[in-house]
């Protein structure tokens, strides 16, 4: 029997569920399935092959193939997993029983690249060239996440598990815009990781405003190029102590949020570098 075989066959996955907890011993048991099976349902062609882990016959390459996806019903297709749930429950009503599903982003990179991945190369190419298609795609993945997890808790599942395993490779994002002031509200409400102010608004108002994001600025480069040596350091120093005094956020970026000519921006980093490099709170960028 197979390892698909396996978790298609409920008796066996609840019995192979009760043999780990009765010989651990532990305080609750974890349904016996895998975080792929969904896909099956997507017309991935899922296999796994020997030596090389899943693979996905049918992968995710043009916003096309995102487009002849759709919604299934989640116990006509993903039945066998509720009721090993089920089964498991009955015969060991005592024991909590973990359920669990692969998250969005996760189930999503494994139906693009075809499988498993070391770079992810695929995944990130595609969120790039096709935006829209992966949004799409990971609206559906969304759905059928949320329906697979309440599926479980229905069938007895006490408790629930996320497999997010390569979310790792979604880069964090920094939002800047110049002038941005008057809707830095707005800016960090649109799902970034940092929020880039520029000098035209001090940080602890900005701050204020962004809430509980990483915020990344703002020092004015123009006031930088001051002709005394100390004086771009000094800037940098009263800058960043200000925003932490007057309740900054706990992750800061020093950045100077403008481009001069070359030589002139060596001139500023060779001044702001050793600065922050004396703050164990700041990187500078």
């Amino acid at each position: 029997m197979s390892f698909l075989e396996l978790c298609h066959n409920s008796q066996v996955a609840a019995e192979v569920t009760v043999m780990a907890v009765d010989m651990l011993k532990v305080d609750a048991g974890i349904i016996f399935a895998d975080i792929l099976l969904p896909l099956q349902c997507l017309n991935a062609g899922l296999r796994f092959a020997q030596g090389d882990g899943p693979v996905i016959d049918n992968p995710i390459r043009t916003a096309a193939d995102v487009a002849k996806l759709s919604l299934f019903d989640i116990e006509e297709g993903l039945g066998y997993v509720m009721e090993a749930i089920r089964l498991f429950v009955a015969e060991r009503p005592l024991i909590p029983l973990i359920g669990f599903a692969g998250a969005p982003f996760t189930l999503a990179s494994y139906l693009i690249e075809g499988g498993s991945s070391r770079n992810f190369e695929r995944t990130k190419a595609f969120m790039y060239k096709e935006p829209q298609a992966f949004a799409n795609l990971m609206a559906i993945l969304t759905d059928v996440t949320i329906s697979y997890l309440l599926a479980q808790v229905a069938a007895g599942a006490n408790c629930l598990m996320l497999f997010d395993s390569w979310v790792e490779h979604a880069a964090p994002s920094i939002h800047f815009g110049t002038a941005t002031g008057g809707m830095l509200d707005l800016v960090a409400s649109a799902g970034s990781t940092v929020v880039g102010v520029d000098w035209r608004m001090d940080l602890a108002s900005a701050w204020q405003m962004i809430g509980d994001k990483a915020v990344q600025g703002n020092l004015d480069p123009t006031v930088l190029l001051e002709s005394k040596s100390t004086w771009g350091g000094i800037i940098t120093t009263t800058m960043v102590d200000d925003c932490i005094v007057d309740g900054g956020p706990d992750s800061f970026i020093t950045n100077k949020p403008g481009m001069l000519d070359l030589s002139r921006e060596l001139k500023i980093d060779s001044r702001i570098v050793p600065v922050n490099q004396k703050k164990p709170w700041c990187i500078d960028c």
